[in-house]
């Protein structure tokens, strides 16, 4: 990954105080040092991807889950005991939804752990092959 460039580079002649200056280099290292711009990336792809797992399960799954109780729309069903109102529909539909966003981290964090395993194993062979050479 690409770092910010923290050099500040300002003429004599410049108007600009030095506290502007050491603002502008602190608030530099800091992006640097916690990668701000990755964990920013992450957040909107993380929002974009709930985004698409609720109108899937909105659009889709939802109305598939309907056929089994075609009297009543899945997100309107609540149950009563007096005054209190349980609305289970929604809670159905949150629930699936975590299910399906959970089903995708599990793939890509497999994925990322399989690639790792592969890079370390042809490191290893490499070295192993040099060794074999040597001899």
């Amino acid at each position: 990954m690409s770092r910010i460039n923290t050099e500040v580079k300002i003429e004599k002649r410049s108007t600009i105080p030095n506290g502007a200056k050491n603002a502008v280099k602190g608030f530099a290292d800091f992006m640097n040092k916690y990668s701000i711009l990755t964990m920013a990336i992450g957040v909107i792809i993380g929002q974009t991807t709930k985004d698409t797992v609720n109108v899937l399960v909105s659009g889709i799954i939802t109305p598939a889950l309907q056929l089994l109780t075609p009297n009543t729309e899945l997100q309107d069903l609540v149950i009563k005991a007096g005054k209190a109102e349980f609305k289970i529909g929604l809670f159905i539909n949150s629930f699936i939804e975590m299910l399906i966003i959970m089903l995708l981290l599990y793939i890509v964090i497999a994925v990322i752990f399989r690639r790792k395993d592969l890079l370390e194993k042809k490191k290893t062979s490499k070295v192993s092959s040099k060794k074999t050479k040597k001899k």
